[in-house]
């Protein structure tokens, strides 16, 4: 497994380069020196490199292995072309190839462990490709790295703490190869960097993150970004719910009483509507309706037997027994409640007390 370990910024003239990262963007250099600059960064290290003049300025991604001839070795299997033998250098073992649009990479195995850095962290290195169904290909399939999430317009890979965003090319003649440094507070930095002397656009909101773009004095573009305050469960779950316009349609049980069928509804905003038995039962005729099957009372027939009358308007259909049990209990405390109620304010009255008072002194 391979991870975007350095963006490598090859220029002529280093000087300037630095003073715009380091004056206008406010990075801090944790190496700095004629041969190499690099800055503390996370994610990947943005660096520095000298180039003699009359050079093409070009923009590097370096990966870094633990294994790089096994490394090597698979990427040759699945297609990939070196175009250079293995580089022994004084801090690693470095060797070179060229993605689908042309653009260098390098799989570099360190000699040492690799030391984070603290500092604002790069987020994604961003390749512009023209065709960017090959270029997917080759990252993907090639270089053997992970598709995080691709669409018809952006393929984002993993490549360890730093993501690899292949776009398609719009600009003609624009460098192909930038990268996006995160910042907190976007608008405020952007206010401050702009203090400083830096040109950048103003931060446009993409709907997951807000972004503001600049180019460095050799025409790599570099984005800044703050990504958007992540959605609470509770804040997700209302959504659904803003909007109250909309009448609100829900099913619920009616309640049961006893010795009721339980009949559902659905509830349209402050009413609702009865159910489709029910509404078919209405639109028959009334006489339909007499003719239904009514309830019977138990022990109401003869010999106690339960009497079922075949017509609503029979004279001599069943008669509800008047309430027993529970129901009745209650209603005879709510009664007796009812009574006591009216005789305590009945002696409250302050006719009565006077009267009442007067017939204890004699």
């Amino acid at each position: 497994m391979i991870r975007l370990r350095h963006i490598v910024v090859f220029t002529t003239d280093l000087a300037r380069l630095r003073e715009f990262y380091e004056d206008r963007v406010g990075l801090e250099p944790s190496i700095a020196d004629p041969h190499w600059t690099a800055y503390r960064t996370r994610g990947a290290i943005l660096a520095l490199h000298p180039l003699a003049g009359g050079a093409t300025p070009y923009v590097e991604l370096a990966f870094e292995t633990a294994d790089l001839e096994a490394t090597m070795r698979d990427v040759e299997h699945r297609g990939g072309r070196f175009t250079e033998p293995i580089q022994d250098e004084k801090w690693s073992a470095r060797i070179r190839l060229h993605d689908t649009e042309g653009n260098r990479l390098a799989l570099v195995q360190p000699k040492l462990p690799t030391m984070e850095t603290e500092g604002p962290e790069i987020v994604a290195a961003m390749v512009h490709a023209r065709d960017l169904a090959a270029a997917g290909a080759f990252y993907r399939d090639v270089l053997g790295l992970e598709t995080h999430e691709g669409t018809s317009s952006r393929v984002w890979l993993v490549a360890g703490a730093t993501m690899v965003a292949l776009t398609p090319s719009i600009t003609p003649g624009a460098k192909a190869v930038g990268f996006g440094l995160a910042v907190p507070e976007l608008p405020l930095w952007v206010d401050e960097a702009r203090a400083r002397g830096l040109t950048i656009a103003d931060p446009v909101d993409r709907g997951f993150g807000s972004f503001a773009d600049a180019i460095d004095p050799d025409g790599n573009p570099i984005t800044f970004f703050e990504a958007s305050e992540p959605v609470s469960e509770e804040e997700r779950l209302a959504e659904p719910f803003e909007d109250d316009g909309a009448l609100a349609r829900a099913p619920f049980r009616k309640p049961p009483k006893k010795g009721s069928k339980a009949v559902g509804r659905i509830t349209v905003g402050l009413g609702y509507a009865g159910s489709a038995t029910k509404r078919k039962a209405e639109a028959r005729p009334k006489r339909q309706r007499a003719a239904q099957r009514v309830a019977s009372a138990r022990g109401s027939g003869p010999a106690g037997s339960r009497v079922k009358p075949k017509r609503t308007a029979d004279s001599k259909r069943a008669r509800a027994k008047p309430a027993i049990g529970r129901l009745k209990k209650a209603e005879l405390r709510t009664l007796a409640q009812h009574k006591r109620a009216v005789a305590r304010a009945s002696k409250g009255k302050p006719i009565k007390r006077a009267a009442a008072r007067a017939g204890k002194r004699s």
